[in-house]
């Protein structure tokens, strides 16, 4: 928000207004197709049930964007959480891990140099590539940034053949056990980013005054700015329409929810829970779930 221009600002808090005006269009709409079809079978003395599955389908179809649509209301109420920013260099020690398995070296080195170049003081945090795909081109890379970077590491753990490896869960781990075995130890806290995730230079900055100030804040996640493409347009909105209800959902029932892979947590924290739990298909969600089963979860 802060990034924008006035002009585009003004453009941000009308969306709640046209939400509205968009959402009384809907209904609007559904109910002359209703009208018509009821109409229609008036006066044919007939009953149309194509009609009535479209219609359905339709309906179906639409109540997750009116859930979106609804979500974008809120953008007219104030902020109410304080922008807080850590200063100076007497900040606490992190250990960044960037997962990745076999995306391009180019992708996953441009969010490597971001990491490394933080805001943020050199001796209070590491940057660790954990590469699942072990990939000698990406390790050749690396180095020769750790050169530049010199709180830039490589890692790769062994994949046994008939053991689980459990796929990130299990990298995110290894590199939990890593930090141990490095000089200085584990770090006080623990950030993770996916191989396409960039961070900003206040990034650290900007999200660990929060856990500062409240000891129950065990994980925080940041928002995402994803960059515009034609792709992303086409697959963002169905995604963005079954994912919201799915976070609703998640946040009445548990009260917590992590929307994406990139978080800064506390290391005692992960250790109580034993590294990060190892469902395959739900390691993002399954941890933070059981946050809420210890103190600082309520």
């Amino acid at each position: 928000m802060d990034l924008m221009k006035p002009w585009k600002r003004y453009i941000y808090f009308s969306s709640g207004f046209l939400s509205v005006a968009a959402l009384a269009t809907y209904g609007l709409y559904f109910s002359l197709r209703i009208y018509f079809t009821l109409a229609a079978q008036h006066a044919y003395r007939r009953v149309f049930p194509a009609a009535w599955i479209f219609i359905a389908t339709e309906v179906g179809i639409a109540v997750p964007i009116m859930f979106h649509s609804l979500w974008s209301v809120y953008v007219v109420k104030p902020r109410k959480r304080k922008k807080l920013r850590l200063r100076g260099d007497s900040v606490p020690t992190v250990d960044v891990l960037i997962t990745c398995c076999g995306e391009d070296d180019d992708l996953i080195l441009n969010t490597t140099r971001a990491a490394c170049s933080l805001d943020y003081p050199l001796d209070s945090f590491r940057v660790i590539v954990l590469d699942d795909g072990r990939s000698p081109a990406l390790y050749r890379a690396v180095q020769a940034l750790s050169a530049q970077y010199a709180n830039l590491h490589y890692r790769s753990r062994p994949k046994l053949p008939g053991v689980p490896h459990h796929f990130k869960a299990g990298n995110l781990n290894y590199g939990l056990e890593q930090t141990l075995s490095m000089e200085g130890g584990r770090g006080e806290f623990v950030a993770a980013l996916d191989a396409d995730m960039i961070p900003e230079p206040h990034w650290l900055r900007a999200i660990l005054p929060h856990m500062l100030a409240d000891e129950r804040c065990a994980l925080a996640c940041p928002p995402q700015v994803r960059l515009t493409s034609l792709l992303w347009l086409n697959i963002s909105i169905p995604t963005a329409q079954s994912s919201f209800t799915t976070r609703l959902l998640a946040t009445l029932c548990i009260k917590v929810w992590i929307s994406s892979s990139t978080h800064r947590s506390r290391s005692r924290t992960l250790w109580v829970l034993h590294g990060v739990l190892d469902p395959d298909m739900l390691f993002d969600a399954t941890p933070w779930m059981t946050l809420v089963r210890y103190p600082w979860g309520r």
